[in-house]
C-alpha cells in the first residue's frame, strides 16, 4: 500500500511540474496570437477611418465588433465606448483601452508603449499622417511578432523542460 502511495506521490508532482512549465509556456504562445490578432485589427481599424472615413468611435467600435479576439475586442470596445462617453478625447479613451490589455503583454515588451504611442496621435491629424502612423505601428508590430515568436520557440520550450525536469528533480530528492 505504502509503494501505491508513493506512485502515487510520484505521478502527481511530475504532472504538476509539467502543467505549470506548460502553462507558462503557454503565454508566450498567447502573446505571439495577441500579435497576430492586432496587425489585423490594424488593418481593420485602418480600412474603417481611410476609405470608410468613419468617426474614430465608430471606426473602433466596427474594429471590436469584427476582431475574433476577445482582448483586442476589449481594447477596441473600450476605446469606443470611452470617446463617445465621458472621456472625450480618442487618446484618453484608447489608454483605457491598452489598460485593459496589458496584463496579456510579457514584462519587458514594448507593445504597451507602441500602443500607447499610435492612440495618442490617431484622430488628431491628417488623412495623410494617419497613413504614415499606420505604416510605422506596423512595422513596429512586426519587430514584436518577430521578436515573440522567437521567445516562445526558445523561452516557450524552456519552461516546459524546467517544469518536467524540476519536477523529477523533486521526486529523486524526495525518494
Amino acid at each position: 500500500m505504502r509503494d501505491v502511495l508513493k506512485y502515487i506521490g510520484i505521478a502527481m508532482i511530475i504532472t504538476a511540474g509539467g502543467l505549470l512549465g506548460f502553462l507558462k509556456s503557454r503565454l508566450y504562445s498567447n502573446y505571439v496570437a495577441l500579435l497576430q490578432a492586432l496587425a489585423l485589427a490594424t488593418d481593420l481599424l485602418e480600412t474603417e477611418v481611410r476609405y470608410k472615413q468613419n468617426p474614430l468611435a465608430r471606426a473602433f467600435e466596427e474594429t471590436g465588433s469584427n476582431i475574433n479576439h476577445p482582448e483586442l475586442a476589449g481594447l477596441f470596445l473600450t476605446a469606443a465606448y470611452g470617446e463617445a462617453s465621458q472621456w472625450g478625447l480618442p487618446d484618453e479613451a484608447w489608454k483605457k483601452g491598452v489598460a485593459s490589455i496589458a496584463k496579456s503583454i510579457p514584462q519587458g515588451e514594448p507593445l504597451a508603449g507602441y500602443l500607447l504611442d499610435f492612440g495618442q496621435a490617431l484622430g488628431r491629424t491628417d488623412l495623410q499622417t494617419q497613413q504614415s502612423l499606420f505604416a510605422l505601428f506596423r512595422r513596429q508590430l512586426a519587430q514584436c511578432l518577430e521578436r515573440a515568436i522567437a521567445r516562445e520557440t526558445k523561452e516557450g520550450r524552456l519552461w516546459q523542460y524546467l517544469g518536467l525536469s524540476g519536477a523529477v528533480v523533486l521526486v529523486i530528492l524526495l525518494i
